[in-house]
């Protein structure tokens, strides 16, 4: 069963996301992020993500 304590928490910290505004800020983030693409060869857009550096939305990448 669900912690009424952890469950109290979310509800607070969505509602300060709702009321902020910081919820749509994340959710572009996110459909910002959704929006690159890893092609078969491994290669992606350099341009999508120089767009999200640019935007603010990639700080530092990660190479494997």
């Amino acid at each position: 069963m669900p912690s009424p304590r952890l469950l109290g928490i979310h509800c607070a910290i969505s509602r300060i996301l709702k009321f902020s505004g910081a919820g749509e800020y994340i959710e572009q983030v996110l459909r910002d992020l959704g929006q690159v693409t890893v092609e078969a060869d491994g290669s992606i857009n350099l341009g999508d993500i120089m767009k999200l550096r640019f935007d603010g939305w990639v700080n530092q990448l990660t190479v494997f």
